[in-house]
């Protein structure tokens, strides 16, 4: 068993289908209505579901991210690289909304910058 919102976080923070933020949240807004509605997460607060959701997304796209540089480099499928920016995106994403991850904020800066580096080594 994993976080309750996990499933939520791989559909609406998934890398390869970058879902935007109004859009997820009214999703969000929407699931937590009909759960509420049918007895489950009773008398949780919007914004306890939406921190809860967040970490979830969080845990999500550094599993991600760590099965896409598995892919592209140990298993030799590069393409699975291409996301790479799109998950560094929601990680940071993920971590700005927390409030409380300042090493994942740090180490996702880092891993930014080292793609810009590659990127400009690719290119010349």
């Amino acid at each position: 068993r994993g976080p309750g919102l996990y499933d939520a976080a791989s559909l609406l923070k998934d890398a390869y289908h970058p879902v935007p933020a109004p859009l997820r949240r009214k999703l969000l807004e929407e699931l937590h209505a009909k759960l509420q509605s049918r007895g489950a997460r009773k008398g949780e607060r919007f914004e306890t579901f939406h921190a809860t959701f967040t970490l979830a997304g969080v845990q999500r796209t550094m599993q991600a991210l760590a099965a896409f540089v598995k892919l592209g480099v140990r298993k030799g499928k590069p393409g699975f690289l291409d996301s790479i920016p799109n998950g560094i995106d929601l990680l940071e994403e993920g971590v700005r909304e927390s409030g409380r991850l300042p090493g994942l904020e740090s180490m996702a800066a880092a891993i930014r910058a080292s793609l810009g580096e590659a990127h400009e080594k690719g290119s010349s």
